[in-house]
């Protein structure tokens, strides 16, 4: 992937989707690369999760990811902001 692709991503996929197929979420696995996905199976949820039983987890386990990317994000959008100067 190019330097200014997306370093990590998380992805949520509901087992029992009725919208979304379930195998969508290893495919971007496959397509993006393992080292870069962080797919997370929701039991609970249909296909609108965020309003879902799982809606907690989520908001939870979102915060943790975009806190464990913080610094890399700041030092990518510096680099960003400079080049355009």
């Amino acid at each position: 992937m190019s330097e200014n692709s997306v370093e990590k991503m998380q992805v949520f996929q509901s087992r029992d989707d009725h919208v979304v197929n379930p195998r969508n979420g290893p495919r971007i696995v496959r397509l993006v690369g393992p080292s870069r996905v962080e797919l997370l199976w929701l039991d609970n949820s249909f296909h609108v999760a965020t309003l879902d039983n799982d809606k907690d987890l989520i908001s939870e386990r979102t915060a943790a990811f975009i806190k464990s990317i913080a610094g890399r994000c700041a030092s990518f959008a510096h680099r960003m902001y400079a080049t355009l100067q």
